[in-house]
């Protein structure tokens, strides 16, 4: 059976068959995998149905040992993009998706958001997709008529619920979709966020956790059949439950697992691909207007069922992509009689991590159940083995402790250095965001080229680490870095003695000549032709300039301070123009809030606002005796 019709003999009169035929012929003339597998003779919309059923399954093993041979000869490399599963199964796959490809999955899903809800259609609307995937970036995505957000939540889960939800309200009105484990973990601090409509997909939905993300969100819920490996494969009826079978895919099942073929992607084409997934086709006519045939999983991929409550189950595939996303390496699942324990391996988990964790599993099981998230000093055997597949890296800004006591054990055995500090956002999490570096200035008797190679080791064990190598001579022409080193570092080895206080003046003389830099920096982006479509790293670019310009503004007036907070502090206390331009700017930088689409420009307008002000500031002199930022303190 296929994506065109549930009746044997009747798919080779569909435009289903016509497409297949393209797809087909396609691979045989540029896809050395397929070459020798499909028949040389002609392939039309008459034969193409018989000519796929004759093709071996594909599987996950196939792609992964013979990706290579899979590309397509033709087509622009340049304009295709990777898409990896999550290994769950221990077996992972990574699929190029061309540009055709990925438009028409925008478009379905523009459709079906549009039949649900038709008035979007004319109002417009973003569709924000939630993840809680520690190495996942937040970005704008992709535009097809309305924009497609990214919004990595890791680092708004931390802040209390009443500030989460908040800052979850960013998506009132818009579309979301998120894979069920998400959803599960955000319906307990939804409270106040309302979106026009959510999409779930990725995972078997159950009817309990369908109906308890309705009532949080207080709107309807749809789902869909997607694999990252193939985009949209079916659509959820809204009449008989089940998926109507996506137009760009055929449909088989081979037994009872569901095998897919794309009818769209050429630049990997996967044809009757084995899903992992089990279902079964239903053989009662659809009450609703499609005349599509109907899917209904059974399962997804090959899963174990870890946990139960009532008619909930908890299985493997359900945690271990959970678990994936928050990067926590989990060793087993226990239902014991009256709680599910789950332990993992590797450091303490923040506590914020350990709450995302229960939260999932109560909302997948019920808000009555009782989880405890465990350290696991040693791995016992029983039934439940190791999950396995949850990467052991750590997402989240850098640990400071950590990356103090890094920094010590490389200079075991150094000569010729005063001392060494740690500097910048990575000591205060609330501004780290993934475009910070992680500021390691070292002071030294004498610089040289003898430098470069400590520096060279030490960047290439740490990923974003920037060391900056000085004397005392040349730090007193730098009096901005002299004071964050004496006000916001933690020392490495050594002591700062040498390094003096700026005065007013030196302050005043360097940020006359940053502002005129930061000033031809930022109109450049602002003006751009084609502005970045990365918001989020114009607004790291935005709250950089921003904070630094405050920092100039009041260590020029006599402040002893240049922390983000306290300058921010200083900035309200005297009413500073663009001051919430600003504060957006860090959200957003930091990912606490969505990169909001078209913002860009906007953000660099205001930093340019916050530069001139400061710049005419530090022309007109201290300012009046009762202004706030004379303080000595903040």
């Amino acid at each position: 059976m296929t994506s065109s019709d549930a009746r044997p003999g009747a798919e080779d009169a569909t435009p289903a068959a016509h497409r297949l035929a393209a797809q087909l012929r396609y691979a045989r003339d540029h896809v050395p995998y397929y070459q020798a597998l499909l028949p040389v003779g002609p392939i039309t919309s008459g034969n193409a149905f018989a000519v796929l059923r004759v093709l071996p399954v594909l599987t996950r093993q196939d792609v992964q040992a013979d990706r290579p041979r899979l590309w397509s000869l033709e087509g622009d490399p340049t304009g295709w993009r990777t898409a990896r599963t999550t290994g769950v199964t221990g077996n992972p796959v990574e699929v190029a998706i061309d540009s055709a490809a990925r438009e028409a999955e925008r478009n379905a899903l523009h459709r079906h958001v549009t039949e649900l809800v038709p008035r979007l259609d004319e109002s417009g609307y973003s569709v924000f997709h939630l993840t809680l995937h520690a190495a996942a970036r937040s970005r704008v995505a992709g535009q097809a008529g309305n924009r497609l957000v990214k919004w990595n939540l890791s680092q708004a889960w931390p802040l209390s619920d009443e500030q989460f939800a908040d800052r979850l309200r960013a998506v009132d009105g818009q579309v979301v979709t998120m894979m069920p484990s998400v959803a599960a973990t955000l319906v307990d601090r939804v409270r106040s966020a309302r979106p026009a409509l959510i999409v779930l997909s990725g995972e078997v939905i159950t009817e309990s956790l369908r109906e308890r993300v309705g009532q949080a969100f207080g709107c309807p819920v749809t789902s869909m059949y997607t694999l990252a490996e193939m985009g949209i494969a079916g659509i959820e009826c809204g009449t008989s439950g089940g998926y109507h079978v996506s137009d760009d895919v055929v449909a088989e099942l081979t037994g009872d697992r569901v095998t897919l073929t794309s009818l769209t992607n050429r630049a990997m084409p996967l044809l009757r691909y084995d899903t992992g997934d089990l279902g079964d086709w239903d053989e009662h006519a659809c009450s609703c207007a499609a005349p599509k045939p109907l899917l209904r999983l059974t399962r997804a991929r090959s899963v174990r069922v870890l946990a139960r409550h009532g008619a909930r189950e908890l299985t493997s595939v359900d945690v271990a992509k959970l678990l994936a996303q928050l990067a926590v390496a989990a060793v087993e699942i226990v239902q014991e009689p009256d709680r599910v324990v789950v332990r993992y391996r590797g450091s303490p988990l923040p506590e914020t991590t350990a709450t995302a964790v229960a939260a999932s599993i109560r909302g997948l099981l019920g808000p009555a159940t009782v989880v405890d998230v465990l350290r696991a000093e040693t791995v016992t055997e029983g039934p439940t083995a190791p999950l396995g597949g949850a990467p052991t890296v750590v997402g989240g800004e850098p640990d400071a402790d950590a990356v103090v006591a890094w920094a010590r054990k490389q200079f075991r055995g150094i000569t010729g250095v005063r001392a060494a500090a740690i500097t910048g956002s990575v000591l205060s999490p609330e501004t780290y965001t993934r475009y910070s570096d992680i500021d390691l200035t070292i002071v030294v008797d004498e610089n040289g080229s003898r430098w470069l190679g400590l520096a060279t080791s030490l960047h290439r064990q740490l990923a974003g680490l920037r060391v900056n190598v000085s004397t005392l001579a040349a730090l007193r022409d730098a009096p901005l870095v002299r004071a964050r080193l004496l006000t916001e570092s933690r020392l490495v080895l050594g002591e700062l003695t040498g390094i003096r206080w700026p005065t007013a003046d030196e302050v005043t003389a360097e940020a006359r000549f940053w502002a005129q830099d930061a000033t031809a920096i930022l109109w450049t982006q602002a003006t751009a032709v084609t502005p970045s479509a990365d918001v989020v790293r114009t607004a790291w670019l935005t709250s950089r300039f921003s904070l630094d310009g405050l920092r100039y503004r009041y260590l020029a007036r006599g402040a002893r301070s240049t922390a983000a907070a306290n300058v921010l502090a200083l900035a309200a206390a005297e009413n500073a123009p663009a001051l919430e331009a600003i504060r957006f700017s860090l959200e957003t930088a930091t990912e606490r809030l969505p990169p909001f689409p078209d913002e860009g420009q906007e953000l660099l307008v205001s930093a340019l606002s916050t530069v001139d002000w400061v710049r005419r500031g530090l022309a007109a002199g201290p300012g009046a005796a009762d202004d706030p930022a004379q303080s000595t303190s903040a």
